[in-house]
């Protein structure tokens, strides 16, 4: 048992603790209380070092037993020093010191979330947790975000960190990152832009929301393709940062899962899956593959959306579209092997028009 807070263990723990230049370089962070370091190890991240003090109850003894089984270095501590090892004001009577893992960006995302200027430790480790609720597909924090593995931004996450890819990037990376694969930039500005119900969120996208005292930075402007703001008829001059995300994040899943209806909303629609998934993918998808080819290219996946929207004068007129009544627009996107875009095709439509895809399937291998 570790008696001493003078112990080297203790003192690393500490100094990770309350240095983010000393999580950096030892690619290491902490993690405090049971449940997130059953969340850690349960998403498969390596624990280098558990700290526990005092009676464990059996989940807690389970998750040593299971540590123990993978060679992690477990010590028992005295209450004095796990007080002095610990960040929060009562001590968890567990902390494991995890090294450092990046979780891959999907091949292809269609959501993703830039918290830019977000500097409230607090609020940051909402974000994360909002996030992966609303299923981003990445986190993308741009230079000046508070550090991600801050032990306070860890317990407001609540475990949305080993589940979500959490990247500090550079605005170069991001931007590259964004334009690669062609996801439209939101920014969500205090009375500024359109109304957030008039948002097309149902195309592939990544949401930016600036800082609370400052905004979005210079170039989070500049990466913007539309500025957005969230309704507000009660006459507040703004939102609180974190709020304004859980807002925004989960009106796109609202707009993604609903169903056409009265030529009103809109469905996300997913009809093409890379060969590679013929074991994963149930059903007719799951035993073939596209034989289609465009430009010479052999598609290995593609996707396809539908939104709707108010139609423009010319569109009303060419349309014969009553005032009040929405268009339907059908998005499809085609890519090659190596994620290459090879069509990207917007059909625009009365909303009562039925429209009809045929696509010509073999088994796969044939």
């Amino acid at each position: 048992m570790i008696t001493s807070t003078r112990n080297p263990k203790i003192q690393h723990v500490r100094a990770l603790q309350g240095r983010g230049r000393t999580r950096q370089a030892a690619q290491s962070f902490v993690v405090e209380g049971l449940r997130l370091v059953e969340e850690a190890v349960g998403a498969g991240w390596d624990a280098e070092l558990v700290l526990h003090s005092g009676e464990l109850n059996r989940r807690g003894q389970a998750l040593l037993q299971a540590l123990q089984e993978r060679g992690t270095a477990i010590e028992a501590v005295s209450p004095h020093v796990m007080d002095a090892a610990s960040d929060p004001q009562t001590p968890t009577g567990i902390l494991a010191v995890m090294r450092k893992s990046s979780l891959p960006v999907p091949g292809k995302p269609n959501y993703a979330f830039i918290p830019d200027r977000a500097r409230d430790p607090g609020h940051r480790g909402s974000r994360p947790r909002s996030s992966a609720a609303a299923g981003v597909e990445a986190v993308l924090l741009p230079p000046g975000s508070v550090d991600p593995f801050s032990p306070k931004v860890l317990r407001a996450g609540m475990g949305a960190h080993f589940r979500l890819p959490v990247l500090s990037l550079g605005w170069e990376q991001i931007t590259k990152l964004v334009r690669r694969h062609q996801l439209h930039v939101y920014l969500a500005a205090a009375r500024q832009g359109m109304p957030h119900t008039q948002a097309d969120f149902r195309r592939p996208l990544a949401l930016l929301i600036g800082g609370e005292a400052e905004g979005a930075s210079t170039e989070g402007q500049q990466l913007a393709d539309d500025w957005v703001q969230i309704t507000m008829p009660g006459g507040a001059e703004s939102l609180n940062a974190a709020v304004a995300a859980a807002i925004l994040l989960f009106e796109v899943v609202r707009r993604r899962q609903a169903t056409i209806r009265d030529g009103a909303t809109a469905a996300l629609l997913t009809s093409w899956f890379p060969a590679s998934l013929a074991g994963a993918v149930p059903g007719l998808l799951g035993r073939a593959r596209i034989t289609e080819e465009i430009e010479g290219y052999q598609p290995a996946w593609g996707e396809d959306w539908v939104s709707a929207r108010p139609p423009t004068s010319a569109e009303a007129r060419e349309f014969g579209i009553k005032r009040g009544s929405p268009v339907t627009l059908v998005h499809s996107r085609r890519f090659a092997a190596d994620d290459t875009v090879i069509e990207y095709a917007e059909l625009i439509a009365r909303a009562d028009t039925r429209v009809t895809y045929r696509y010509e399937y073999r088994p796969a291998g044939a």
